[in-house]
């Protein structure tokens, strides 16, 4: 155990973590990856120099861009710390500038997002200043488009200790990866970024400071200004990967690296209701691959609450998958004929398009046209749905079903 505690103790003086006083006003280093970056970036740095709280330094790692990037971090109007690598992935560029940081609080921002306003350094810097335990620090995250104008608005949902939250986070990647603030110490102490990870990086290292009881704060005013764009969703070559495929592949591939009994256990000390505790786990298990499993705890929370969306959702996709379509029409007709989802048109969105899935494979062509359309009412930039729709007149053999309910945004 000594030897164990010695071998950290080395660790975190190698990066340069220990000897910092609890009551020093603690520095920010900025890490930004960055691949051709040249559309974007200079929002990013813009909205770093409009920050309140001065105390920082910017390190961007471009990972090997091919673009104008270096000349416009050499035109920059603050003082930044640019290296370049060959094109290795996100995670190396985050790495990288880990490794090359002195503060003792680092932010990741990525090149194509901004901070949300002028306040967002000091806010953060607050709150670790206030808590020295505290090892990560994150706020929702506003939705912009290309131009820079605001389209969604996403709320990380309330927790309120460390197994609600790593119950939320292995339910769903509900944290960003960019705007995020981590303790230095926190990040090397459980290992920084898998490199082998191309996708679903920040997922992966949020679970594990999660499940190591690092201490998590939540701020309702948004971080971060986080664009889409063309890009980013293709991602080809990019640091940051958007293909919701690969990223759910590379999801289950982490969640699979952990015990289900720890998971199991994180849910059942969880404080969500306990049809929501089956209906998530449920979802968790299902993003596994364990579909017998997943069945049973979506059954056992629709029986304690016949109205769960999760459960009802999920298992309308998995009679969609076992070409049980009228079986499927029925969970869904459950919670379109009680208005369990009025309030919330994001949920609606998404069950309109898969029952409307489910009424097309059934022969019923028009009525579920009719739903998918619905569906764009509610959400105009849903994707599934605009694909699904441009199917008619077609074939209807490869249509998109929605695998777990969508994000409020």
């Amino acid at each position: 155990m000594r030897q164990s505690q010695d071998r950290q103790r080395q660790s975190l003086v190698k990066w340069g973590v220990l000897g910092l006083s609890k009551s020093a006003v603690p520095k920010v280093s900025i890490i930004i990856p960055c691949y051709n970056g040249e559309k974007y970036l200079q929002d990013a740095l813009d909205s770093i120099v409009m920050q309140s709280y001065k105390e920082y330094e910017v390190i961007v790692i471009d990972d090997g861009s091919t673009d104008s990037t270096a000349s416009i971090i050499r035109s920059a109007r603050l003082p930044i710390r640019y290296e370049k690598q060959e094109n290795a992935g996100v995670s190396s560029a985050r790495n990288r500038g880990i490794r090359k940081s002195t503060a003792e609080i680092i932010s990741f921002l990525d090149h194509d997002d901004m901070y949300y306003n002028e306040t967002v350094l000091q806010r953060a810097v607050a709150a670790f200043n206030s808590d020295y335990d505290l090892g990560v620090m994150h706020g929702s995250i506003c939705f912009i488009d290309e131009n820079g104008t605001q389209i969604g608005l996403d709320m990380c949902p309330k927790y309120q200790d460390q197994d609600t939250l790593a119950a939320l986070l292995f339910y769903r990647s509900c944290i960003p990866g960019t705007g995020l603030f981590v303790r230095k110490k926190s990040l090397v102490g459980v290992g920084m970024f898998n490199e082998k990870y191309q996708a679903a990086e920040d997922y992966d290292i949020l679970l594990r400071l999660a499940m190591q009881k690092h201490k998590f704060a939540y701020s309702t005013e948004p971080f971060v200004k986080y664009r889409r764009h063309a890009m980013n969703l293709s991602r080809i070559g990019s640091t940051r990967n958007h293909d919701n495929t690969e990223a759910q592949r590379i999801e289950g591939n982490i969640l699979k690296s952990y015990p289900i009994s720890s998971i199991i256990k994180v849910f059942e000390k969880s404080s969500f209701p306990e049809d929501e505790k089956c209906a998530r786990l449920g979802t968790v298990l299902l993003r596994m691959g364990m579909i017998a499993d997943a069945k049973n705890e979506f059954l056992k929370s629709i029986n304690l609450n016949a109205f769960n969306i999760d459960a009802r959702f999920c298992m309308g996709v998995l009679c969609v998958r076992e070409s049980r379509y009228d079986d499927s029409i029925k969970h869904y007709d459950v919670l379109l004929k009680n208005n369990v989802c009025v309030q919330n048109r994001t949920h609606l969105a998404g069950i309109y398009n898969n029952y409307g899935v489910a009424l097309i494979l059934s022969g019923r062509t028009e009525e579920g046209f009719e739903s998918i359309e619905r569906a764009l009412i509610c959400n105009p930039n849903y994707q599934d749905a605009g694909y699904n729709i441009r199917q008619r007149g077609h074939k209807c053999t490869d249509l998109k079903l929605t695998p777990r309910p969508l994000r409020a945004n």
